[in-house]
């Protein structure tokens, strides 16, 4: 239901489970996004190092890319890793080519545990993967290998980093510390770069698949509508809690959560205060549709992980229409958050935010010259055993709503009230701050 997005993991299988497309895929699952995975290669190895590679070959791996997109996914991040040969390599970049994929390429040369990873000749198999990559996610000394010796420092990496974007064309360019480089993590575009925190190699650079949990959160970020800065944050986080939790001995697993509930707490908190600042900003174009009982913003994190933010006591007209609203905090307005959930349910992972406001006819007519898809469902029609579950309303409506307009997904959702229930109308955004957005374009044209 709904556009069809996914996370493709594309590599070398690990038979520890640790590492590889294995790693790769349950990470960006369990982070909410759809993922699958694609062997180039069977590894050999365990947390001593790689004993032998075996890989697939060109033809099979062709043939399980192609059987893969005939499901016809509307858009795909590819998190492509080790590719043995360059047989594989041209496989993969010949499938992908032509195709709605945003492709993140970890070349892996040599695994953590110690011994190459690749038949070929690495820089040739880098050579034609890099042809199909949109962002590069590499360390320091095979940063250093392919673009050439810079100083180690941030701006040497940031100089190396922008070359290699110039030369291949990368929209970003990752590089994880912990050899070096004050042990930091820097994303690196052609006019932005963004210096993270201490690097989960440093942490202790002989735990096994960091590097695949770390592809997996990043591709899972872009997948779910995070911007390329938030995506590599969550990776980051992701990575390090979960290295911290296996040095300690603690679950590496409960490192991670407790990791990602705190990116999302200050997520969802930080979207939504954007939302609320732009809907302030232009509060005279939308003051005239705010509902009796006032109207609120919400932003959530992804499903799994039960975390949400709105705005407390909702954003009311107070005298002589002037905005009244309390603080943005966690868990304010169920009501939206379960319209969001329930999409989350029904495949559509990527709305993360909401705002609603009351139902007018020239919003409907605004929206629809404006090329949005709205979504209608009449609370009249919900059934009796609905009705009679507390909460169930919202969630029937919404799965109503989204099957009335498949495969297409609604930018609007509205009904047309029932008795004591005021008509509504939900914007919805990746972002709240992109529901707000569109909220403010369809009022300023209505």
């Amino acid at each position: 239901m709904g556009a069809k997005r996914a996370v493709l993991a594309i590599g070398g299988v690990d038979p520890t489970g640790a590492a590889g497309v294995n790693a790769i895929a349950s990470t960006a699952r369990a982070l909410g996004a759809y993922s699958t995975s694609i062997p180039t290669c069977v590894v050999v190895e365990s947390t001593r190092g790689v004993k032998s590679i075996h890989p697939v070959g060109g033809s099979v791996l062709r043939d399980m890319l192609e059987e893969f997109f005939s499901e016809g996914w509307d858009s795909v991040v590819a998190a492509v890793s080790l590719h043995p040969r360059v047989e594989e390599a041209r496989a993969t970049t010949s499938t992908l080519d032509g195709r709605t994929v945003l492709t993140i390429l970890d070349p892996v040369w040599a695994a953590s545990a110690g011994g190459q990873l690749t038949v070929d000749e690495p820089r040739r198999v880098f050579s034609v993967l890099s042809k199909a990559a949109d962002i590069l996610v590499v360390n320091t000394a095979e940063l250093f290998h392919l673009a050439g010796r810079e100083t180690l420092t941030i701006g040497g990496v940031v100089r190396a980093a922008r070359r290699l974007i110039e030369r291949h064309g990368f929209l970003a360019v990752v590089v994880k510390g912990g050899h070096g480089l004050e042990c930091r993590d820097v994303l690196v575009e052609r006019d932005y770069y963004l210096v993270l925190g201490e690097a989960a190699g440093c942490i202790d650079a002989r735990v096994h698949g960091t590097g695949c949990v770390y592809l997996g959160a990043l591709a899972a970020g872009l997948a779910l509508g995070l911007s390329t800065a938030d995506s590599t944050l969550l990776a980051w986080r992701t990575t390090r809690l979960a290295v911290e939790g296996a040095v300690s001995g603690a679950a590496a697993g409960l490192a991670w959560w407790r990791g990602l509930h705190g990116y999302w707490v200050e997520r969802v908190l930080r979207d939504v205060e954007r939302g609320l600042g732009r809907l302030l900003r232009y509060w005279s174009l939308v003051e005239r549709f705010v509902p009796e009982t006032g109207l609120n913003i919400v932003s959530t994190a992804p499903l799994g992980v039960d975390v949400w933010a709105g705005v407390s006591g909702r954003v009311r007209r107070g005298s002589g229409g002037t905005p009244v609203h309390g603080p943005v905090s966690l868990r304010a307005s169920s009501h939206l958050y379960r319209a969001l959930r329930t999409l989350h349910q029904e495949g559509v992972t990527w709305l993360l935010g909401a705002v609603n406001v009351r139902l007018d006819e020239r919003l409907l007519r605004s929206a629809e010259r404006l090329g949005y898809t709205i979504a209608r469902y009449d609370r009249r029609l919900e059934p009796p055993e609905v009705k009679a579950v507390e909460g169930g309303s919202i969630p029937w409506g919404f799965r109503t709503a989204l099957r009335s307009v498949e495969p297409r997904v609604p930018d609007i959702v509205y009904h047309e009230g029932d008795w004591g229930k005021e008509p509504m109308m939900v914007f919805l955004g990746v972002t709240a701050e992109e529901a707000v957005a569109k909220l403010v374009r369809v009022a300023g044209d209505a």
